[in-house]
């Protein structure tokens, strides 16, 4: 029978059990499917733009609906330098993105003990990362967890910052891989706070953040760990991948995210550093750790083959959301009430996802949201982000609403799926479980998949004692340096001031859950009270030697120990077990110590009777309570009567023999029948000795310069007058006894007081030192009666004691027990004397009408901060804390920043314009001096050069050489006007589509002497195709078009028309087809000679104008009209054309959009283009026969005039003023002398014979141009 009772009470039990587990553990079905384990989530740690520093402020950026969207930081890199708005290559959409608040380069080194070589070379993600983990490791009341078993996974996509120090492979250096590599993310967190669970970085693209979740639940559910930290970074670098997306037309053109609307065109990228912390459910349960939520369970698959690698699949997408709730044993998703989707913002993305999410939740609907539109997309960080927003909306409980949605995506099926996305702040439904689905996919086809639920759903809010409220608490502060203590202690104060939570859980996270650094402080307060703050202290290395010292009697006062016997239970007790031992003598007292004590209005202070005893077991209730603490001396030291706490303190006496003791002394000096009295004199024991009379004596050498005299009344009187005659300055005080302790007066009671004790007391060892003997004898006194007749009858001699104490201890904290503290000035003199090689320190654990727990708390406090090792959490708890998760972050230094990037990385990211069609990039390796820039064109990125054909192949024409080495100019100088000269046509640059050539453009400051340089530049512009360099053409170029020309005249229109069309229909069969760029003079009249022409020039649209100050297919057709003059207008006259070899000069200014040009018939030399202030045509004219373009103001119908003409010849030397002729000086132009004039007795010449004779008109340089009209 007793067996089958016991198998029935075996059954009951496994139920009852089972009932248990299942309450405890909610809707979590244990089956045979069931793969996971729940996962609770104890700490959060986030960098979020918008200023979003902690979950609080997360979750106040969603309910008011704020988007975080803000023009890309100048320390990222300069956006103007990449912002285009043609879209080219190499160039990004958007000056908008979804930026961190801080600076990124600023870092605590001295908190990390990380190099300052080592942290600048560091990615920012890494330096970043290992702040937030701090963070979201303090946030979960994470204490000694560096060196466990912690596994961290860490979801990282780009490698901006690789991508920007291996631009120059001469500068990487010992440990740049570590430093640098994105793989290293995870590993660096591991070495940094040495965790020994495996340490993964995962690299998924926008899915690797909860990837990594899903890894760290398997790692965790197998036991490869016992917890985790999952993490994701994004930061915004280097502008590489952006213009990769730009590329790959996935960036919204605003920068703004639109998930689900109608107007959704891209994303916008994000920044982002995220972290949580895992462990398995029960044991946070059992850690009492915060949990924010619980992790159901995770999945992961690929979309497989799809169209392509970067399309999304939503029957993939929807498998994995039904493996993933198979796994976590759940049949019914219709319970689920909101599901955070990836949710990019593309058009592709958001249908695919939404058809996913619609064919897993079938029919029955479920609410649909996502982050993006707040945070924009933080790609491999975005995972956890939603799962962090999920986890927010939970603990509220609310779903957030969703910004920039206003047109529902008529490619989602809202109807028909019943999905709903939120635009205002939710309650949660309340026929839905408190589950989120979080969903996430990655542009490489990796999927994951996160199910969330409420931590109220398993764990049950404890109820709170209510006996400990309106006490004081103990809230420690620590920090690795001062300057963050001191500012952790003002937000601490701050925090402590304004929450509305319960301060007892204040005290036990700050106590309990944190890790103590070295820089300490403190922060008491009562609930509702007025937060007091410590100093900031630097914690010693080695732990000091802990002092007890009780003082005697004197500074009692009622009520000096209520607080503390109905807040303690230990003191409480103690108390008791003395009281019991009290009753238990032959002659027990009338009164009770613990009535006494707790009485606040009580006359017993001023009797020796009460006041001996109730001041011991005071002295041994506290010595009970900070035992309690782990709070123990290493040595005492007792002032009078205070020996007998003392000797119970180092376990020479035990609490009832002590009381006993004290009991006694008290009884017998209250029984004396002659009064006496006692004075404090501001004396040493040598210069008190001088005044002293019969019947007065000095009855304790308090310090160095202070004393205690007692005997009879009309003897102290006697001495107060004598030192008052002699030393009037002297400190005398009457102290309020009217027994004469340590003196004669007491060998009345001497004897009698030793018989008592011998009945209760035996032979103990001694005291360490004693104020009895001050150790003057060869051995310290045993612990027995005769002792303790010798402490009543004998002068204290605490000051020897005390030097004593100091010679044999370092570094000495002196913690003060009694009712008040009486010791602190005697034991600073002390100090002060004996010099001892530490400074040692006083704390006093009470004081007189002051909060007695608050007076403990701050001593245990500077106890702290002196490096005593105290068990914090029975300082303050009761038992039932609550971890807190917002208390304020810690405050890191940033006074140094860290952000080491080569010539080469600035050049390229801070470059001040963007990617130019012709002329490209700067080589990031060239000098300012010597500047250089690198194009890979492709007839893709350049359509209209396939207008420019020769002899049936295209061929890159002169003019837009000359538009390149403007474009250098104007970047180098800033001015756009430019002038080119003896521009050499080396080899012609042949074009073919889909075969890109490498254009590098050379620049080099013209040389005017050996040893200076010229405003000007020498310029070489090349090519490499197939592995071939050639070099197509040569010249000078300087910025300006130096002095204008003075007004000249225009040529009448002349009569005969040529039709453009015929023209250039012409000009192709001769070879030289012109496409529809570069068909672009119309407009065409020439004289009847055939010696003149005049065009209008109309530029076309080509959608390149903002890269070019006058656009080269311009320069080109001007130079078009050549070929008509030199035909005489006749295209059968037309002969082969050809590449030109040599321009002698060009010079471009800003000019209309349609110019009217003029060309006499001439050897073409020289091309200039300008605009007339006056809208006058003007006439620049050169030695050498050129052509001279000047273009004026627009003219009405928007014509700009130029003129095309020969140099005539002057009329005479004599003439020149009145002709118009004038001089002016301009640096690096060559002056040719031959064919410059018709006859050898030309004015011209004599002229410039004259200028000859007289060299120093032209210096430098300088070359002679005559302007004539």
């Amino acid at each position: 029978m007793d067996f089958i009772v016991v198998i029935v009470r075996l059954i009951s039990y496994l139920v009852a059990l089972y009932q248990f587990l299942r309450t405890k553990l909610g809707s979590l079905r244990v089956t045979e499917t069931t793969t996971s384990c729940p996962l609770a989530i104890v700490g959060i740690g986030l960098r979020l733009p918008g200023g979003v520093k902690n979950d609080s402020e997360f979750w106040d950026l969603l309910v008011n609906k704020r988007c975080a969207r803000k023009e890309l930081p100048a320390d990222r890199y300069n956006i103007d330098g990449f912002d285009s708005e043609s879209g080219q290559r190499g160039s990004v959409r958007c000056k908008y993105a979804y930026c961190l608040d801080e600076d990124i380069s600023q870092f605590d080194a001295e908190f990390f003990n990380i190099s300052p070589v080592e942290l600048a070379r560091m990615d920012p993600q890494q330096r970043l990362l290992l702040k937030v983990v701090w963070e979201c490791m303090e946030s979960g009341g994470q204490v000694a967890w560096q060196g466990k078993d912690i596994g961290c996974f860490v979801g990282v996509s780009g490698e901006d910052w690789l991508d920007m120090t291996r631009k120059d492979y001469q500068n990487l250096g010992q440990g740049r891989v570590g430093d640098t590599g994105d793989f290293a993310i995870a590993n660096r967190v591991s070495y940094q706070y040495d965790l020994r669970g495996p340490s993964c970085t995962v690299r998924t693209a926008c899915s690797s953040s909860l990837v990594g979740l899903h890894m760290a639940q398997r790692a965790i559910a197998t036991g490869r760990c016992s917890s985790a930290i999952v993490a994701g970074t994004s930061l915004l670098l280097t502008p590489t991948y952006t213009i990769a997306m730009t590329e790959e037309r996935a960036l919204s053109p605003d920068g703004k995210c639109k998930t689900f609307d109608a107007s959704a065109d891209g994303y916008a990228r994000g920044e982002a550093i995220n972290a949580i912390y895992v462990k398995k459910l029960e044991d946070a349960i059992r850690d009492n750790d915060p949990i924010h939520g619980v992790i159901r369970g995770t999945s992961t698959n690929s979309d497989g083959k799809t169209t392509g690698l970067s399309t999304p699949s939503a029957e993939a997408q929807a498998e994995l959301i039904l493996k993933a709730y198979e796994q976590a044993g759940i049949s019914d998703l219709s319970q689920t009430a909101y599901i955070e989707a990836h949710g990019t913002g593309t058009t592709i993305g958001d249908r695919t996802e939404a058809a996913g999410i619609a064919k897993a939740f079938g029919q029955k609907g479920i609410i649909l949201g996502a982050v993006k539109p707040n945070l924009g997309h933080s790609e491999a960080a975005s995972g956890l982000t939603g799962l962090i927003k999920a986890v927010l909306a939970l603990e509220h409980p609310q779903i957030p609403p969703n910004i920039h949605f206003s047109t529902p995506n008529p490619g989602i099926p809202f109807e028909e799926a019943r999905l709903k996305v939120p635009t205002k702040t939710l309650t949660w439904p309340v026929n839905r479980m408190e589950r989120v689905s979080v969903n996430s996919f990655g542009i490489g086809a990796v999927n994951a998949h996160a199910i969330v639920e409420s931590a109220s759903s398993y764990v049950r809010t404890p109820k709170r004692n209510k006996a400990s409220k309106g006490r004081s608490y103990l809230h420690v502060v620590s920090a690795d340096s001062t300057e963050s203590l001191k500012a952790r202690l003002d937000s601490t104060k701050e925090y402590l001031a304004t929450s509305r939570v319960p301060t007892i859980d204040i005290a036990y996270t700050l106590c309990n859950r944190r890790d103590h650094m070295v820089y300490r402080g403190f922060v008491t307060s009562d609930d509702g009270g007025q937060p007091a703050v410590s100093d900031a202290r630097r914690s010693p290395t080695k732990h000091p030697s802990l002092v007890f010292v009780f003082n005697g009697q004197g500074a009692q006062w009622a009520g000096m120990a209520a607080e503390l016997l109905q807040i303690f239970p230990s003191f409480r007790s103690s108390i008791r077990r003395m009281d019991l031992a009290l009753m238990a003598l032959d002659d027990p007292p009338s009164w009770t110590i613990i009535d006494t004590l707790a009485n606040t209005a009580g006359c017993w202070t001023s009797k020796a009777e009460f006041v001996q005893p109730l001041c011991t077991a005071l002295q041994i209730g506290l010595v009970d309570v900070l035992a309690e603490w782990n709070i123990r001396p290493a040595t005492v030291v007792g002032h009078s009567s205070g020996e007998i706490a003392a000797a119970y303190a180092m376990g020479s006496l035990t609490a009832e023999e002590a009381i006993t003791i004290a009991f006694y002394h008290g009884k017998l000096v209250s029984s004396l029948p002659v009064r006496g009295a006692m004075a404090a004199i501001g004396l040493n024991a040598q210069e008190a000795e001088e005044f002293l009379v019969e019947g007065a004596v000095i009855a304790c050498e308090n310090s160095p310069q202070s004393v205690t005299i007692s005997g009879d009344v009309d003897m102290v009187e006697a001495v107060a007058e004598k030192i008052k005659l002699s030393r009037p300055d002297t400190f005398y005080r009457r102290l309020r006894f009217n027994i004469a302790y340590h003196s004669h007066h007491m060998k009345a009671i001497g004897g009698a007081y030793r018989t008592i004790l011998t009945k209760y007391i035996g032979t103990y060892p001694p005291l360490p030192y004693s104020t009895v003997s001050a150790n003057s004898q060869p051995g310290p006194p045993q612990l027995d009666a005769v002792y303790w007749q010798n402490n009543l009858e004998s002068p204290v001699r605490f000051s020897s004691a005390v030097q004593s104490l100091l010679k044999d201890t370092g570094n000495a904290v002196f913690l003060e027990l009694g009712p008040h503290s009486t010791l602190a000035g005697p034991l600073r003199q002390i100090f002060s004397t004996s010099r001892p090689q530490s400074s040692p320190v006083h704390v006093s654990t009470l004081a007189r009408r002051k909060g007695l727990v608050s007076s403990l708390m701050v001593a245990v406090g500077h106890l702290y901060t002196l490096g005593v090792d105290v068990n914090l959490g029975l300082v303050n708890g009761t038992g039932d804390e609550t971890v807190l998760t917002d208390l304020p972050l810690y405050p890191w230094q940033k006074r140094t920043a860290y952000r080491e990037e080569s010539r080469a990385t600035k050049r390229r990211n801070f470059g001040k314009f963007p990617h130019h069609e012709l002329l490209g990039s700067p080589v990031l390796e060239a000098s300012d001096l010597e500047p250089a820039w690198r194009n890979i064109l492709r007839l893709e990125d350049v359509p209209w050069l396939k207008d420019h054909r020769v002899g049936g192949d295209i061929v890159f024409p002169d003019a837009e050489y000359v538009a390149m080495v403007g474009e250098a100019m104007r970047r180098i100088t800033g001015i756009p006007e430019y002038t080119v000269h003896q521009l050499h046509i080396n080899n012609a640059l042949l074009l073919q589509a889909g075969t890109p050539v490498e254009l590098i453009t050379n620049l080099r400051p013209a040389r005017t002497t050996s040893v200076s340089d010229s405003a000007a530049y020498g310029f070489t512009i090349s090519s490499l195709t197939n592995e071939h360099w050639t070099k197509h053409c040569t010249g000078l170029v300087r910025s300006g078009i130096g002095a204008r020309n003075p007004d000249c005249c225009l040529l009448d229109p002349s009569p005969r028309r040529i039709d453009s069309i015929v023209w250039y229909r012409a000009l192709s069969t001769r070879g030289l087809t012109y496409g529809p760029t570069f068909h672009g003079l119309d407009d065409i009249t020439m004289d009847p000679v055939g010696k003149n022409a005049i065009a209008t020039v109309n530029g076309n649209s080509h959608g390149s104008e903002s890269f070019y100050h006058i656009h080269p297919t311009v320069i080109d057709q001007s130079l078009q009209l050549k070929i008509l003059v030199k035909c005489g207008g006749k295209p059968r006259k037309i002969e082969r054309p050809g590449v030109p070899k040599t321009i002698t000069k060009i010079q471009i200014a800003r000019v209309g959009k349609a110019l009217r040009i003029q060309m006499q018939s001439c050897t073409f030399s020289s091309l200039d283009m300008r605009e007339r202030v006056d809208g006058l045509a003007a006439v620049k004219m050169k030695w050498a026969p050129y052509v001279n373009l000047v273009a004026g103001t627009e003219c009405s119908g928007g014509i700009a005039d130029l003129l095309v003409g020969q140099m005539s010849k002057t009329r005479g030397l004599n003439g020149l003023a009145k002709d118009g002729i004038g001089v002016s000086m301009h640096r690096n132009l060559n002056v040719s002398r031959e064919n410059a004039l018709d006859s050898g007795d030309s004015p011209l010449k004599q002229f410039l014979n004259t200028v000859a004779a007289n060299p120093h008109v032209l210096r430098g340089d300088s070359s002679l141009e005559i302007v004539t009209n």
